[in-house]
């Protein structure tokens, strides 16, 4: 830990996604210790930063939405893990969030988490930027549509062209 280093409520670290999902999950913690600490810097205990009853109360809040789901996060599906991340990013209220090609390589469930995930961070109002190659991931299977709740704009190249849809 760099010295003089602590945690400031409003200073977190940078929140990531990539191509394949999430980055920055710590396999040898549990899911309620990933929710707090969505961070590429990995540190020896939360308990540093947090009291450990705030790892409890998430922790009880995790088991009651997943009871079926595994105690480390290692041993936990995908669709799981996923949701840990996304809950983590819910947690820390960004007032940005900025996703590049957050759809690719995901299944119906899996882009479901994310729409949710979008829906609860606008209704906070928070902004959530997506980038992405493809209009038919964006916009396809229903997941989000232009008269969604969290769509707002859509802009787009066209001819050279930069276009807005409202």
């Amino acid at each position: 830990m760099p010295e003089g280093w602590y945690f400031q409520k409003n200073r977190y670290p940078i929140l990531g996604l990539d191509v394949l999902g999430i980055n920055g999950e710590f396999p040898n913690l549990s899911p309620a210790e990933n929710i707090i600490l969505p961070s590429y810097r990995k540190i020896s205990s939360p308990s540093f930063f947090f009291p450990s009853s705030a790892l409890n109360a998430v922790e009880i809040d995790w088991r009651k939405k997943h009871p079926n789901a595994a105690e480390s996060i290692s041993r936990m599906n995908r669709a799981d893990r996923l949701s840990v991340q996304l809950e983590g990013i819910i947690t820390f209220h960004p007032e940005l969030l900025v996703c590049y090609e957050p759809f690719l390589h995901l299944d119906r469930q899996g882009r479901g988490l994310f729409a949710q995930c979008f829906s609860t961070l606008t209704a906070r109002n928070s902004s959530v930027v997506i980038i992405t190659s493809s209009m038919t991931n964006y916009l396809g299977e229903d997941i989000m549509v232009k008269d969604s709740e969290f769509l707002t704009e859509i802009i787009y190249e066209q001819e050279g062209k930069i276009c807005i849809e409202k």
